[in-house]
């Protein structure tokens, strides 16, 4: 049986740990459309995070822009925590 795919949270969390520059690389090839360089950095990321580099092999796949910039709003800060 394959593996769930990650949710959404954890791919954002994930995300957020990558290196600096390879998200600002990343976010820059969304607001681009290029999805040859999008899918050359989910590999580059599949290296260090095989669920990670799935999620987003797979959304580079399917061309699935929305995807991306909902888990990568901002390439320069982690996801918000909820303030309370």
């Amino acid at each position: 049986m394959p593996e769930p795919p990650l949710p959404p949270a954890a791919v954002a969390w994930r995300l957020a740990a990558c290196p600096g520059g390879w998200r600002s690389d990343l976010k820059a090839a969304i607001e681009q459309g290029d999805f040859v360089r999008i899918t050359e950095l989910a590999e580059q990321v599949h290296e260090q995070d095989a669920a990670l580099g799935k999620v987003l092999v797979k959304w580079a796949y399917d061309f699935d822009l929305d995807a991306f910039t909902r888990a990568l709003p901002d390439a320069g800060t982690a996801p918000a925590l909820a303030e309370g």
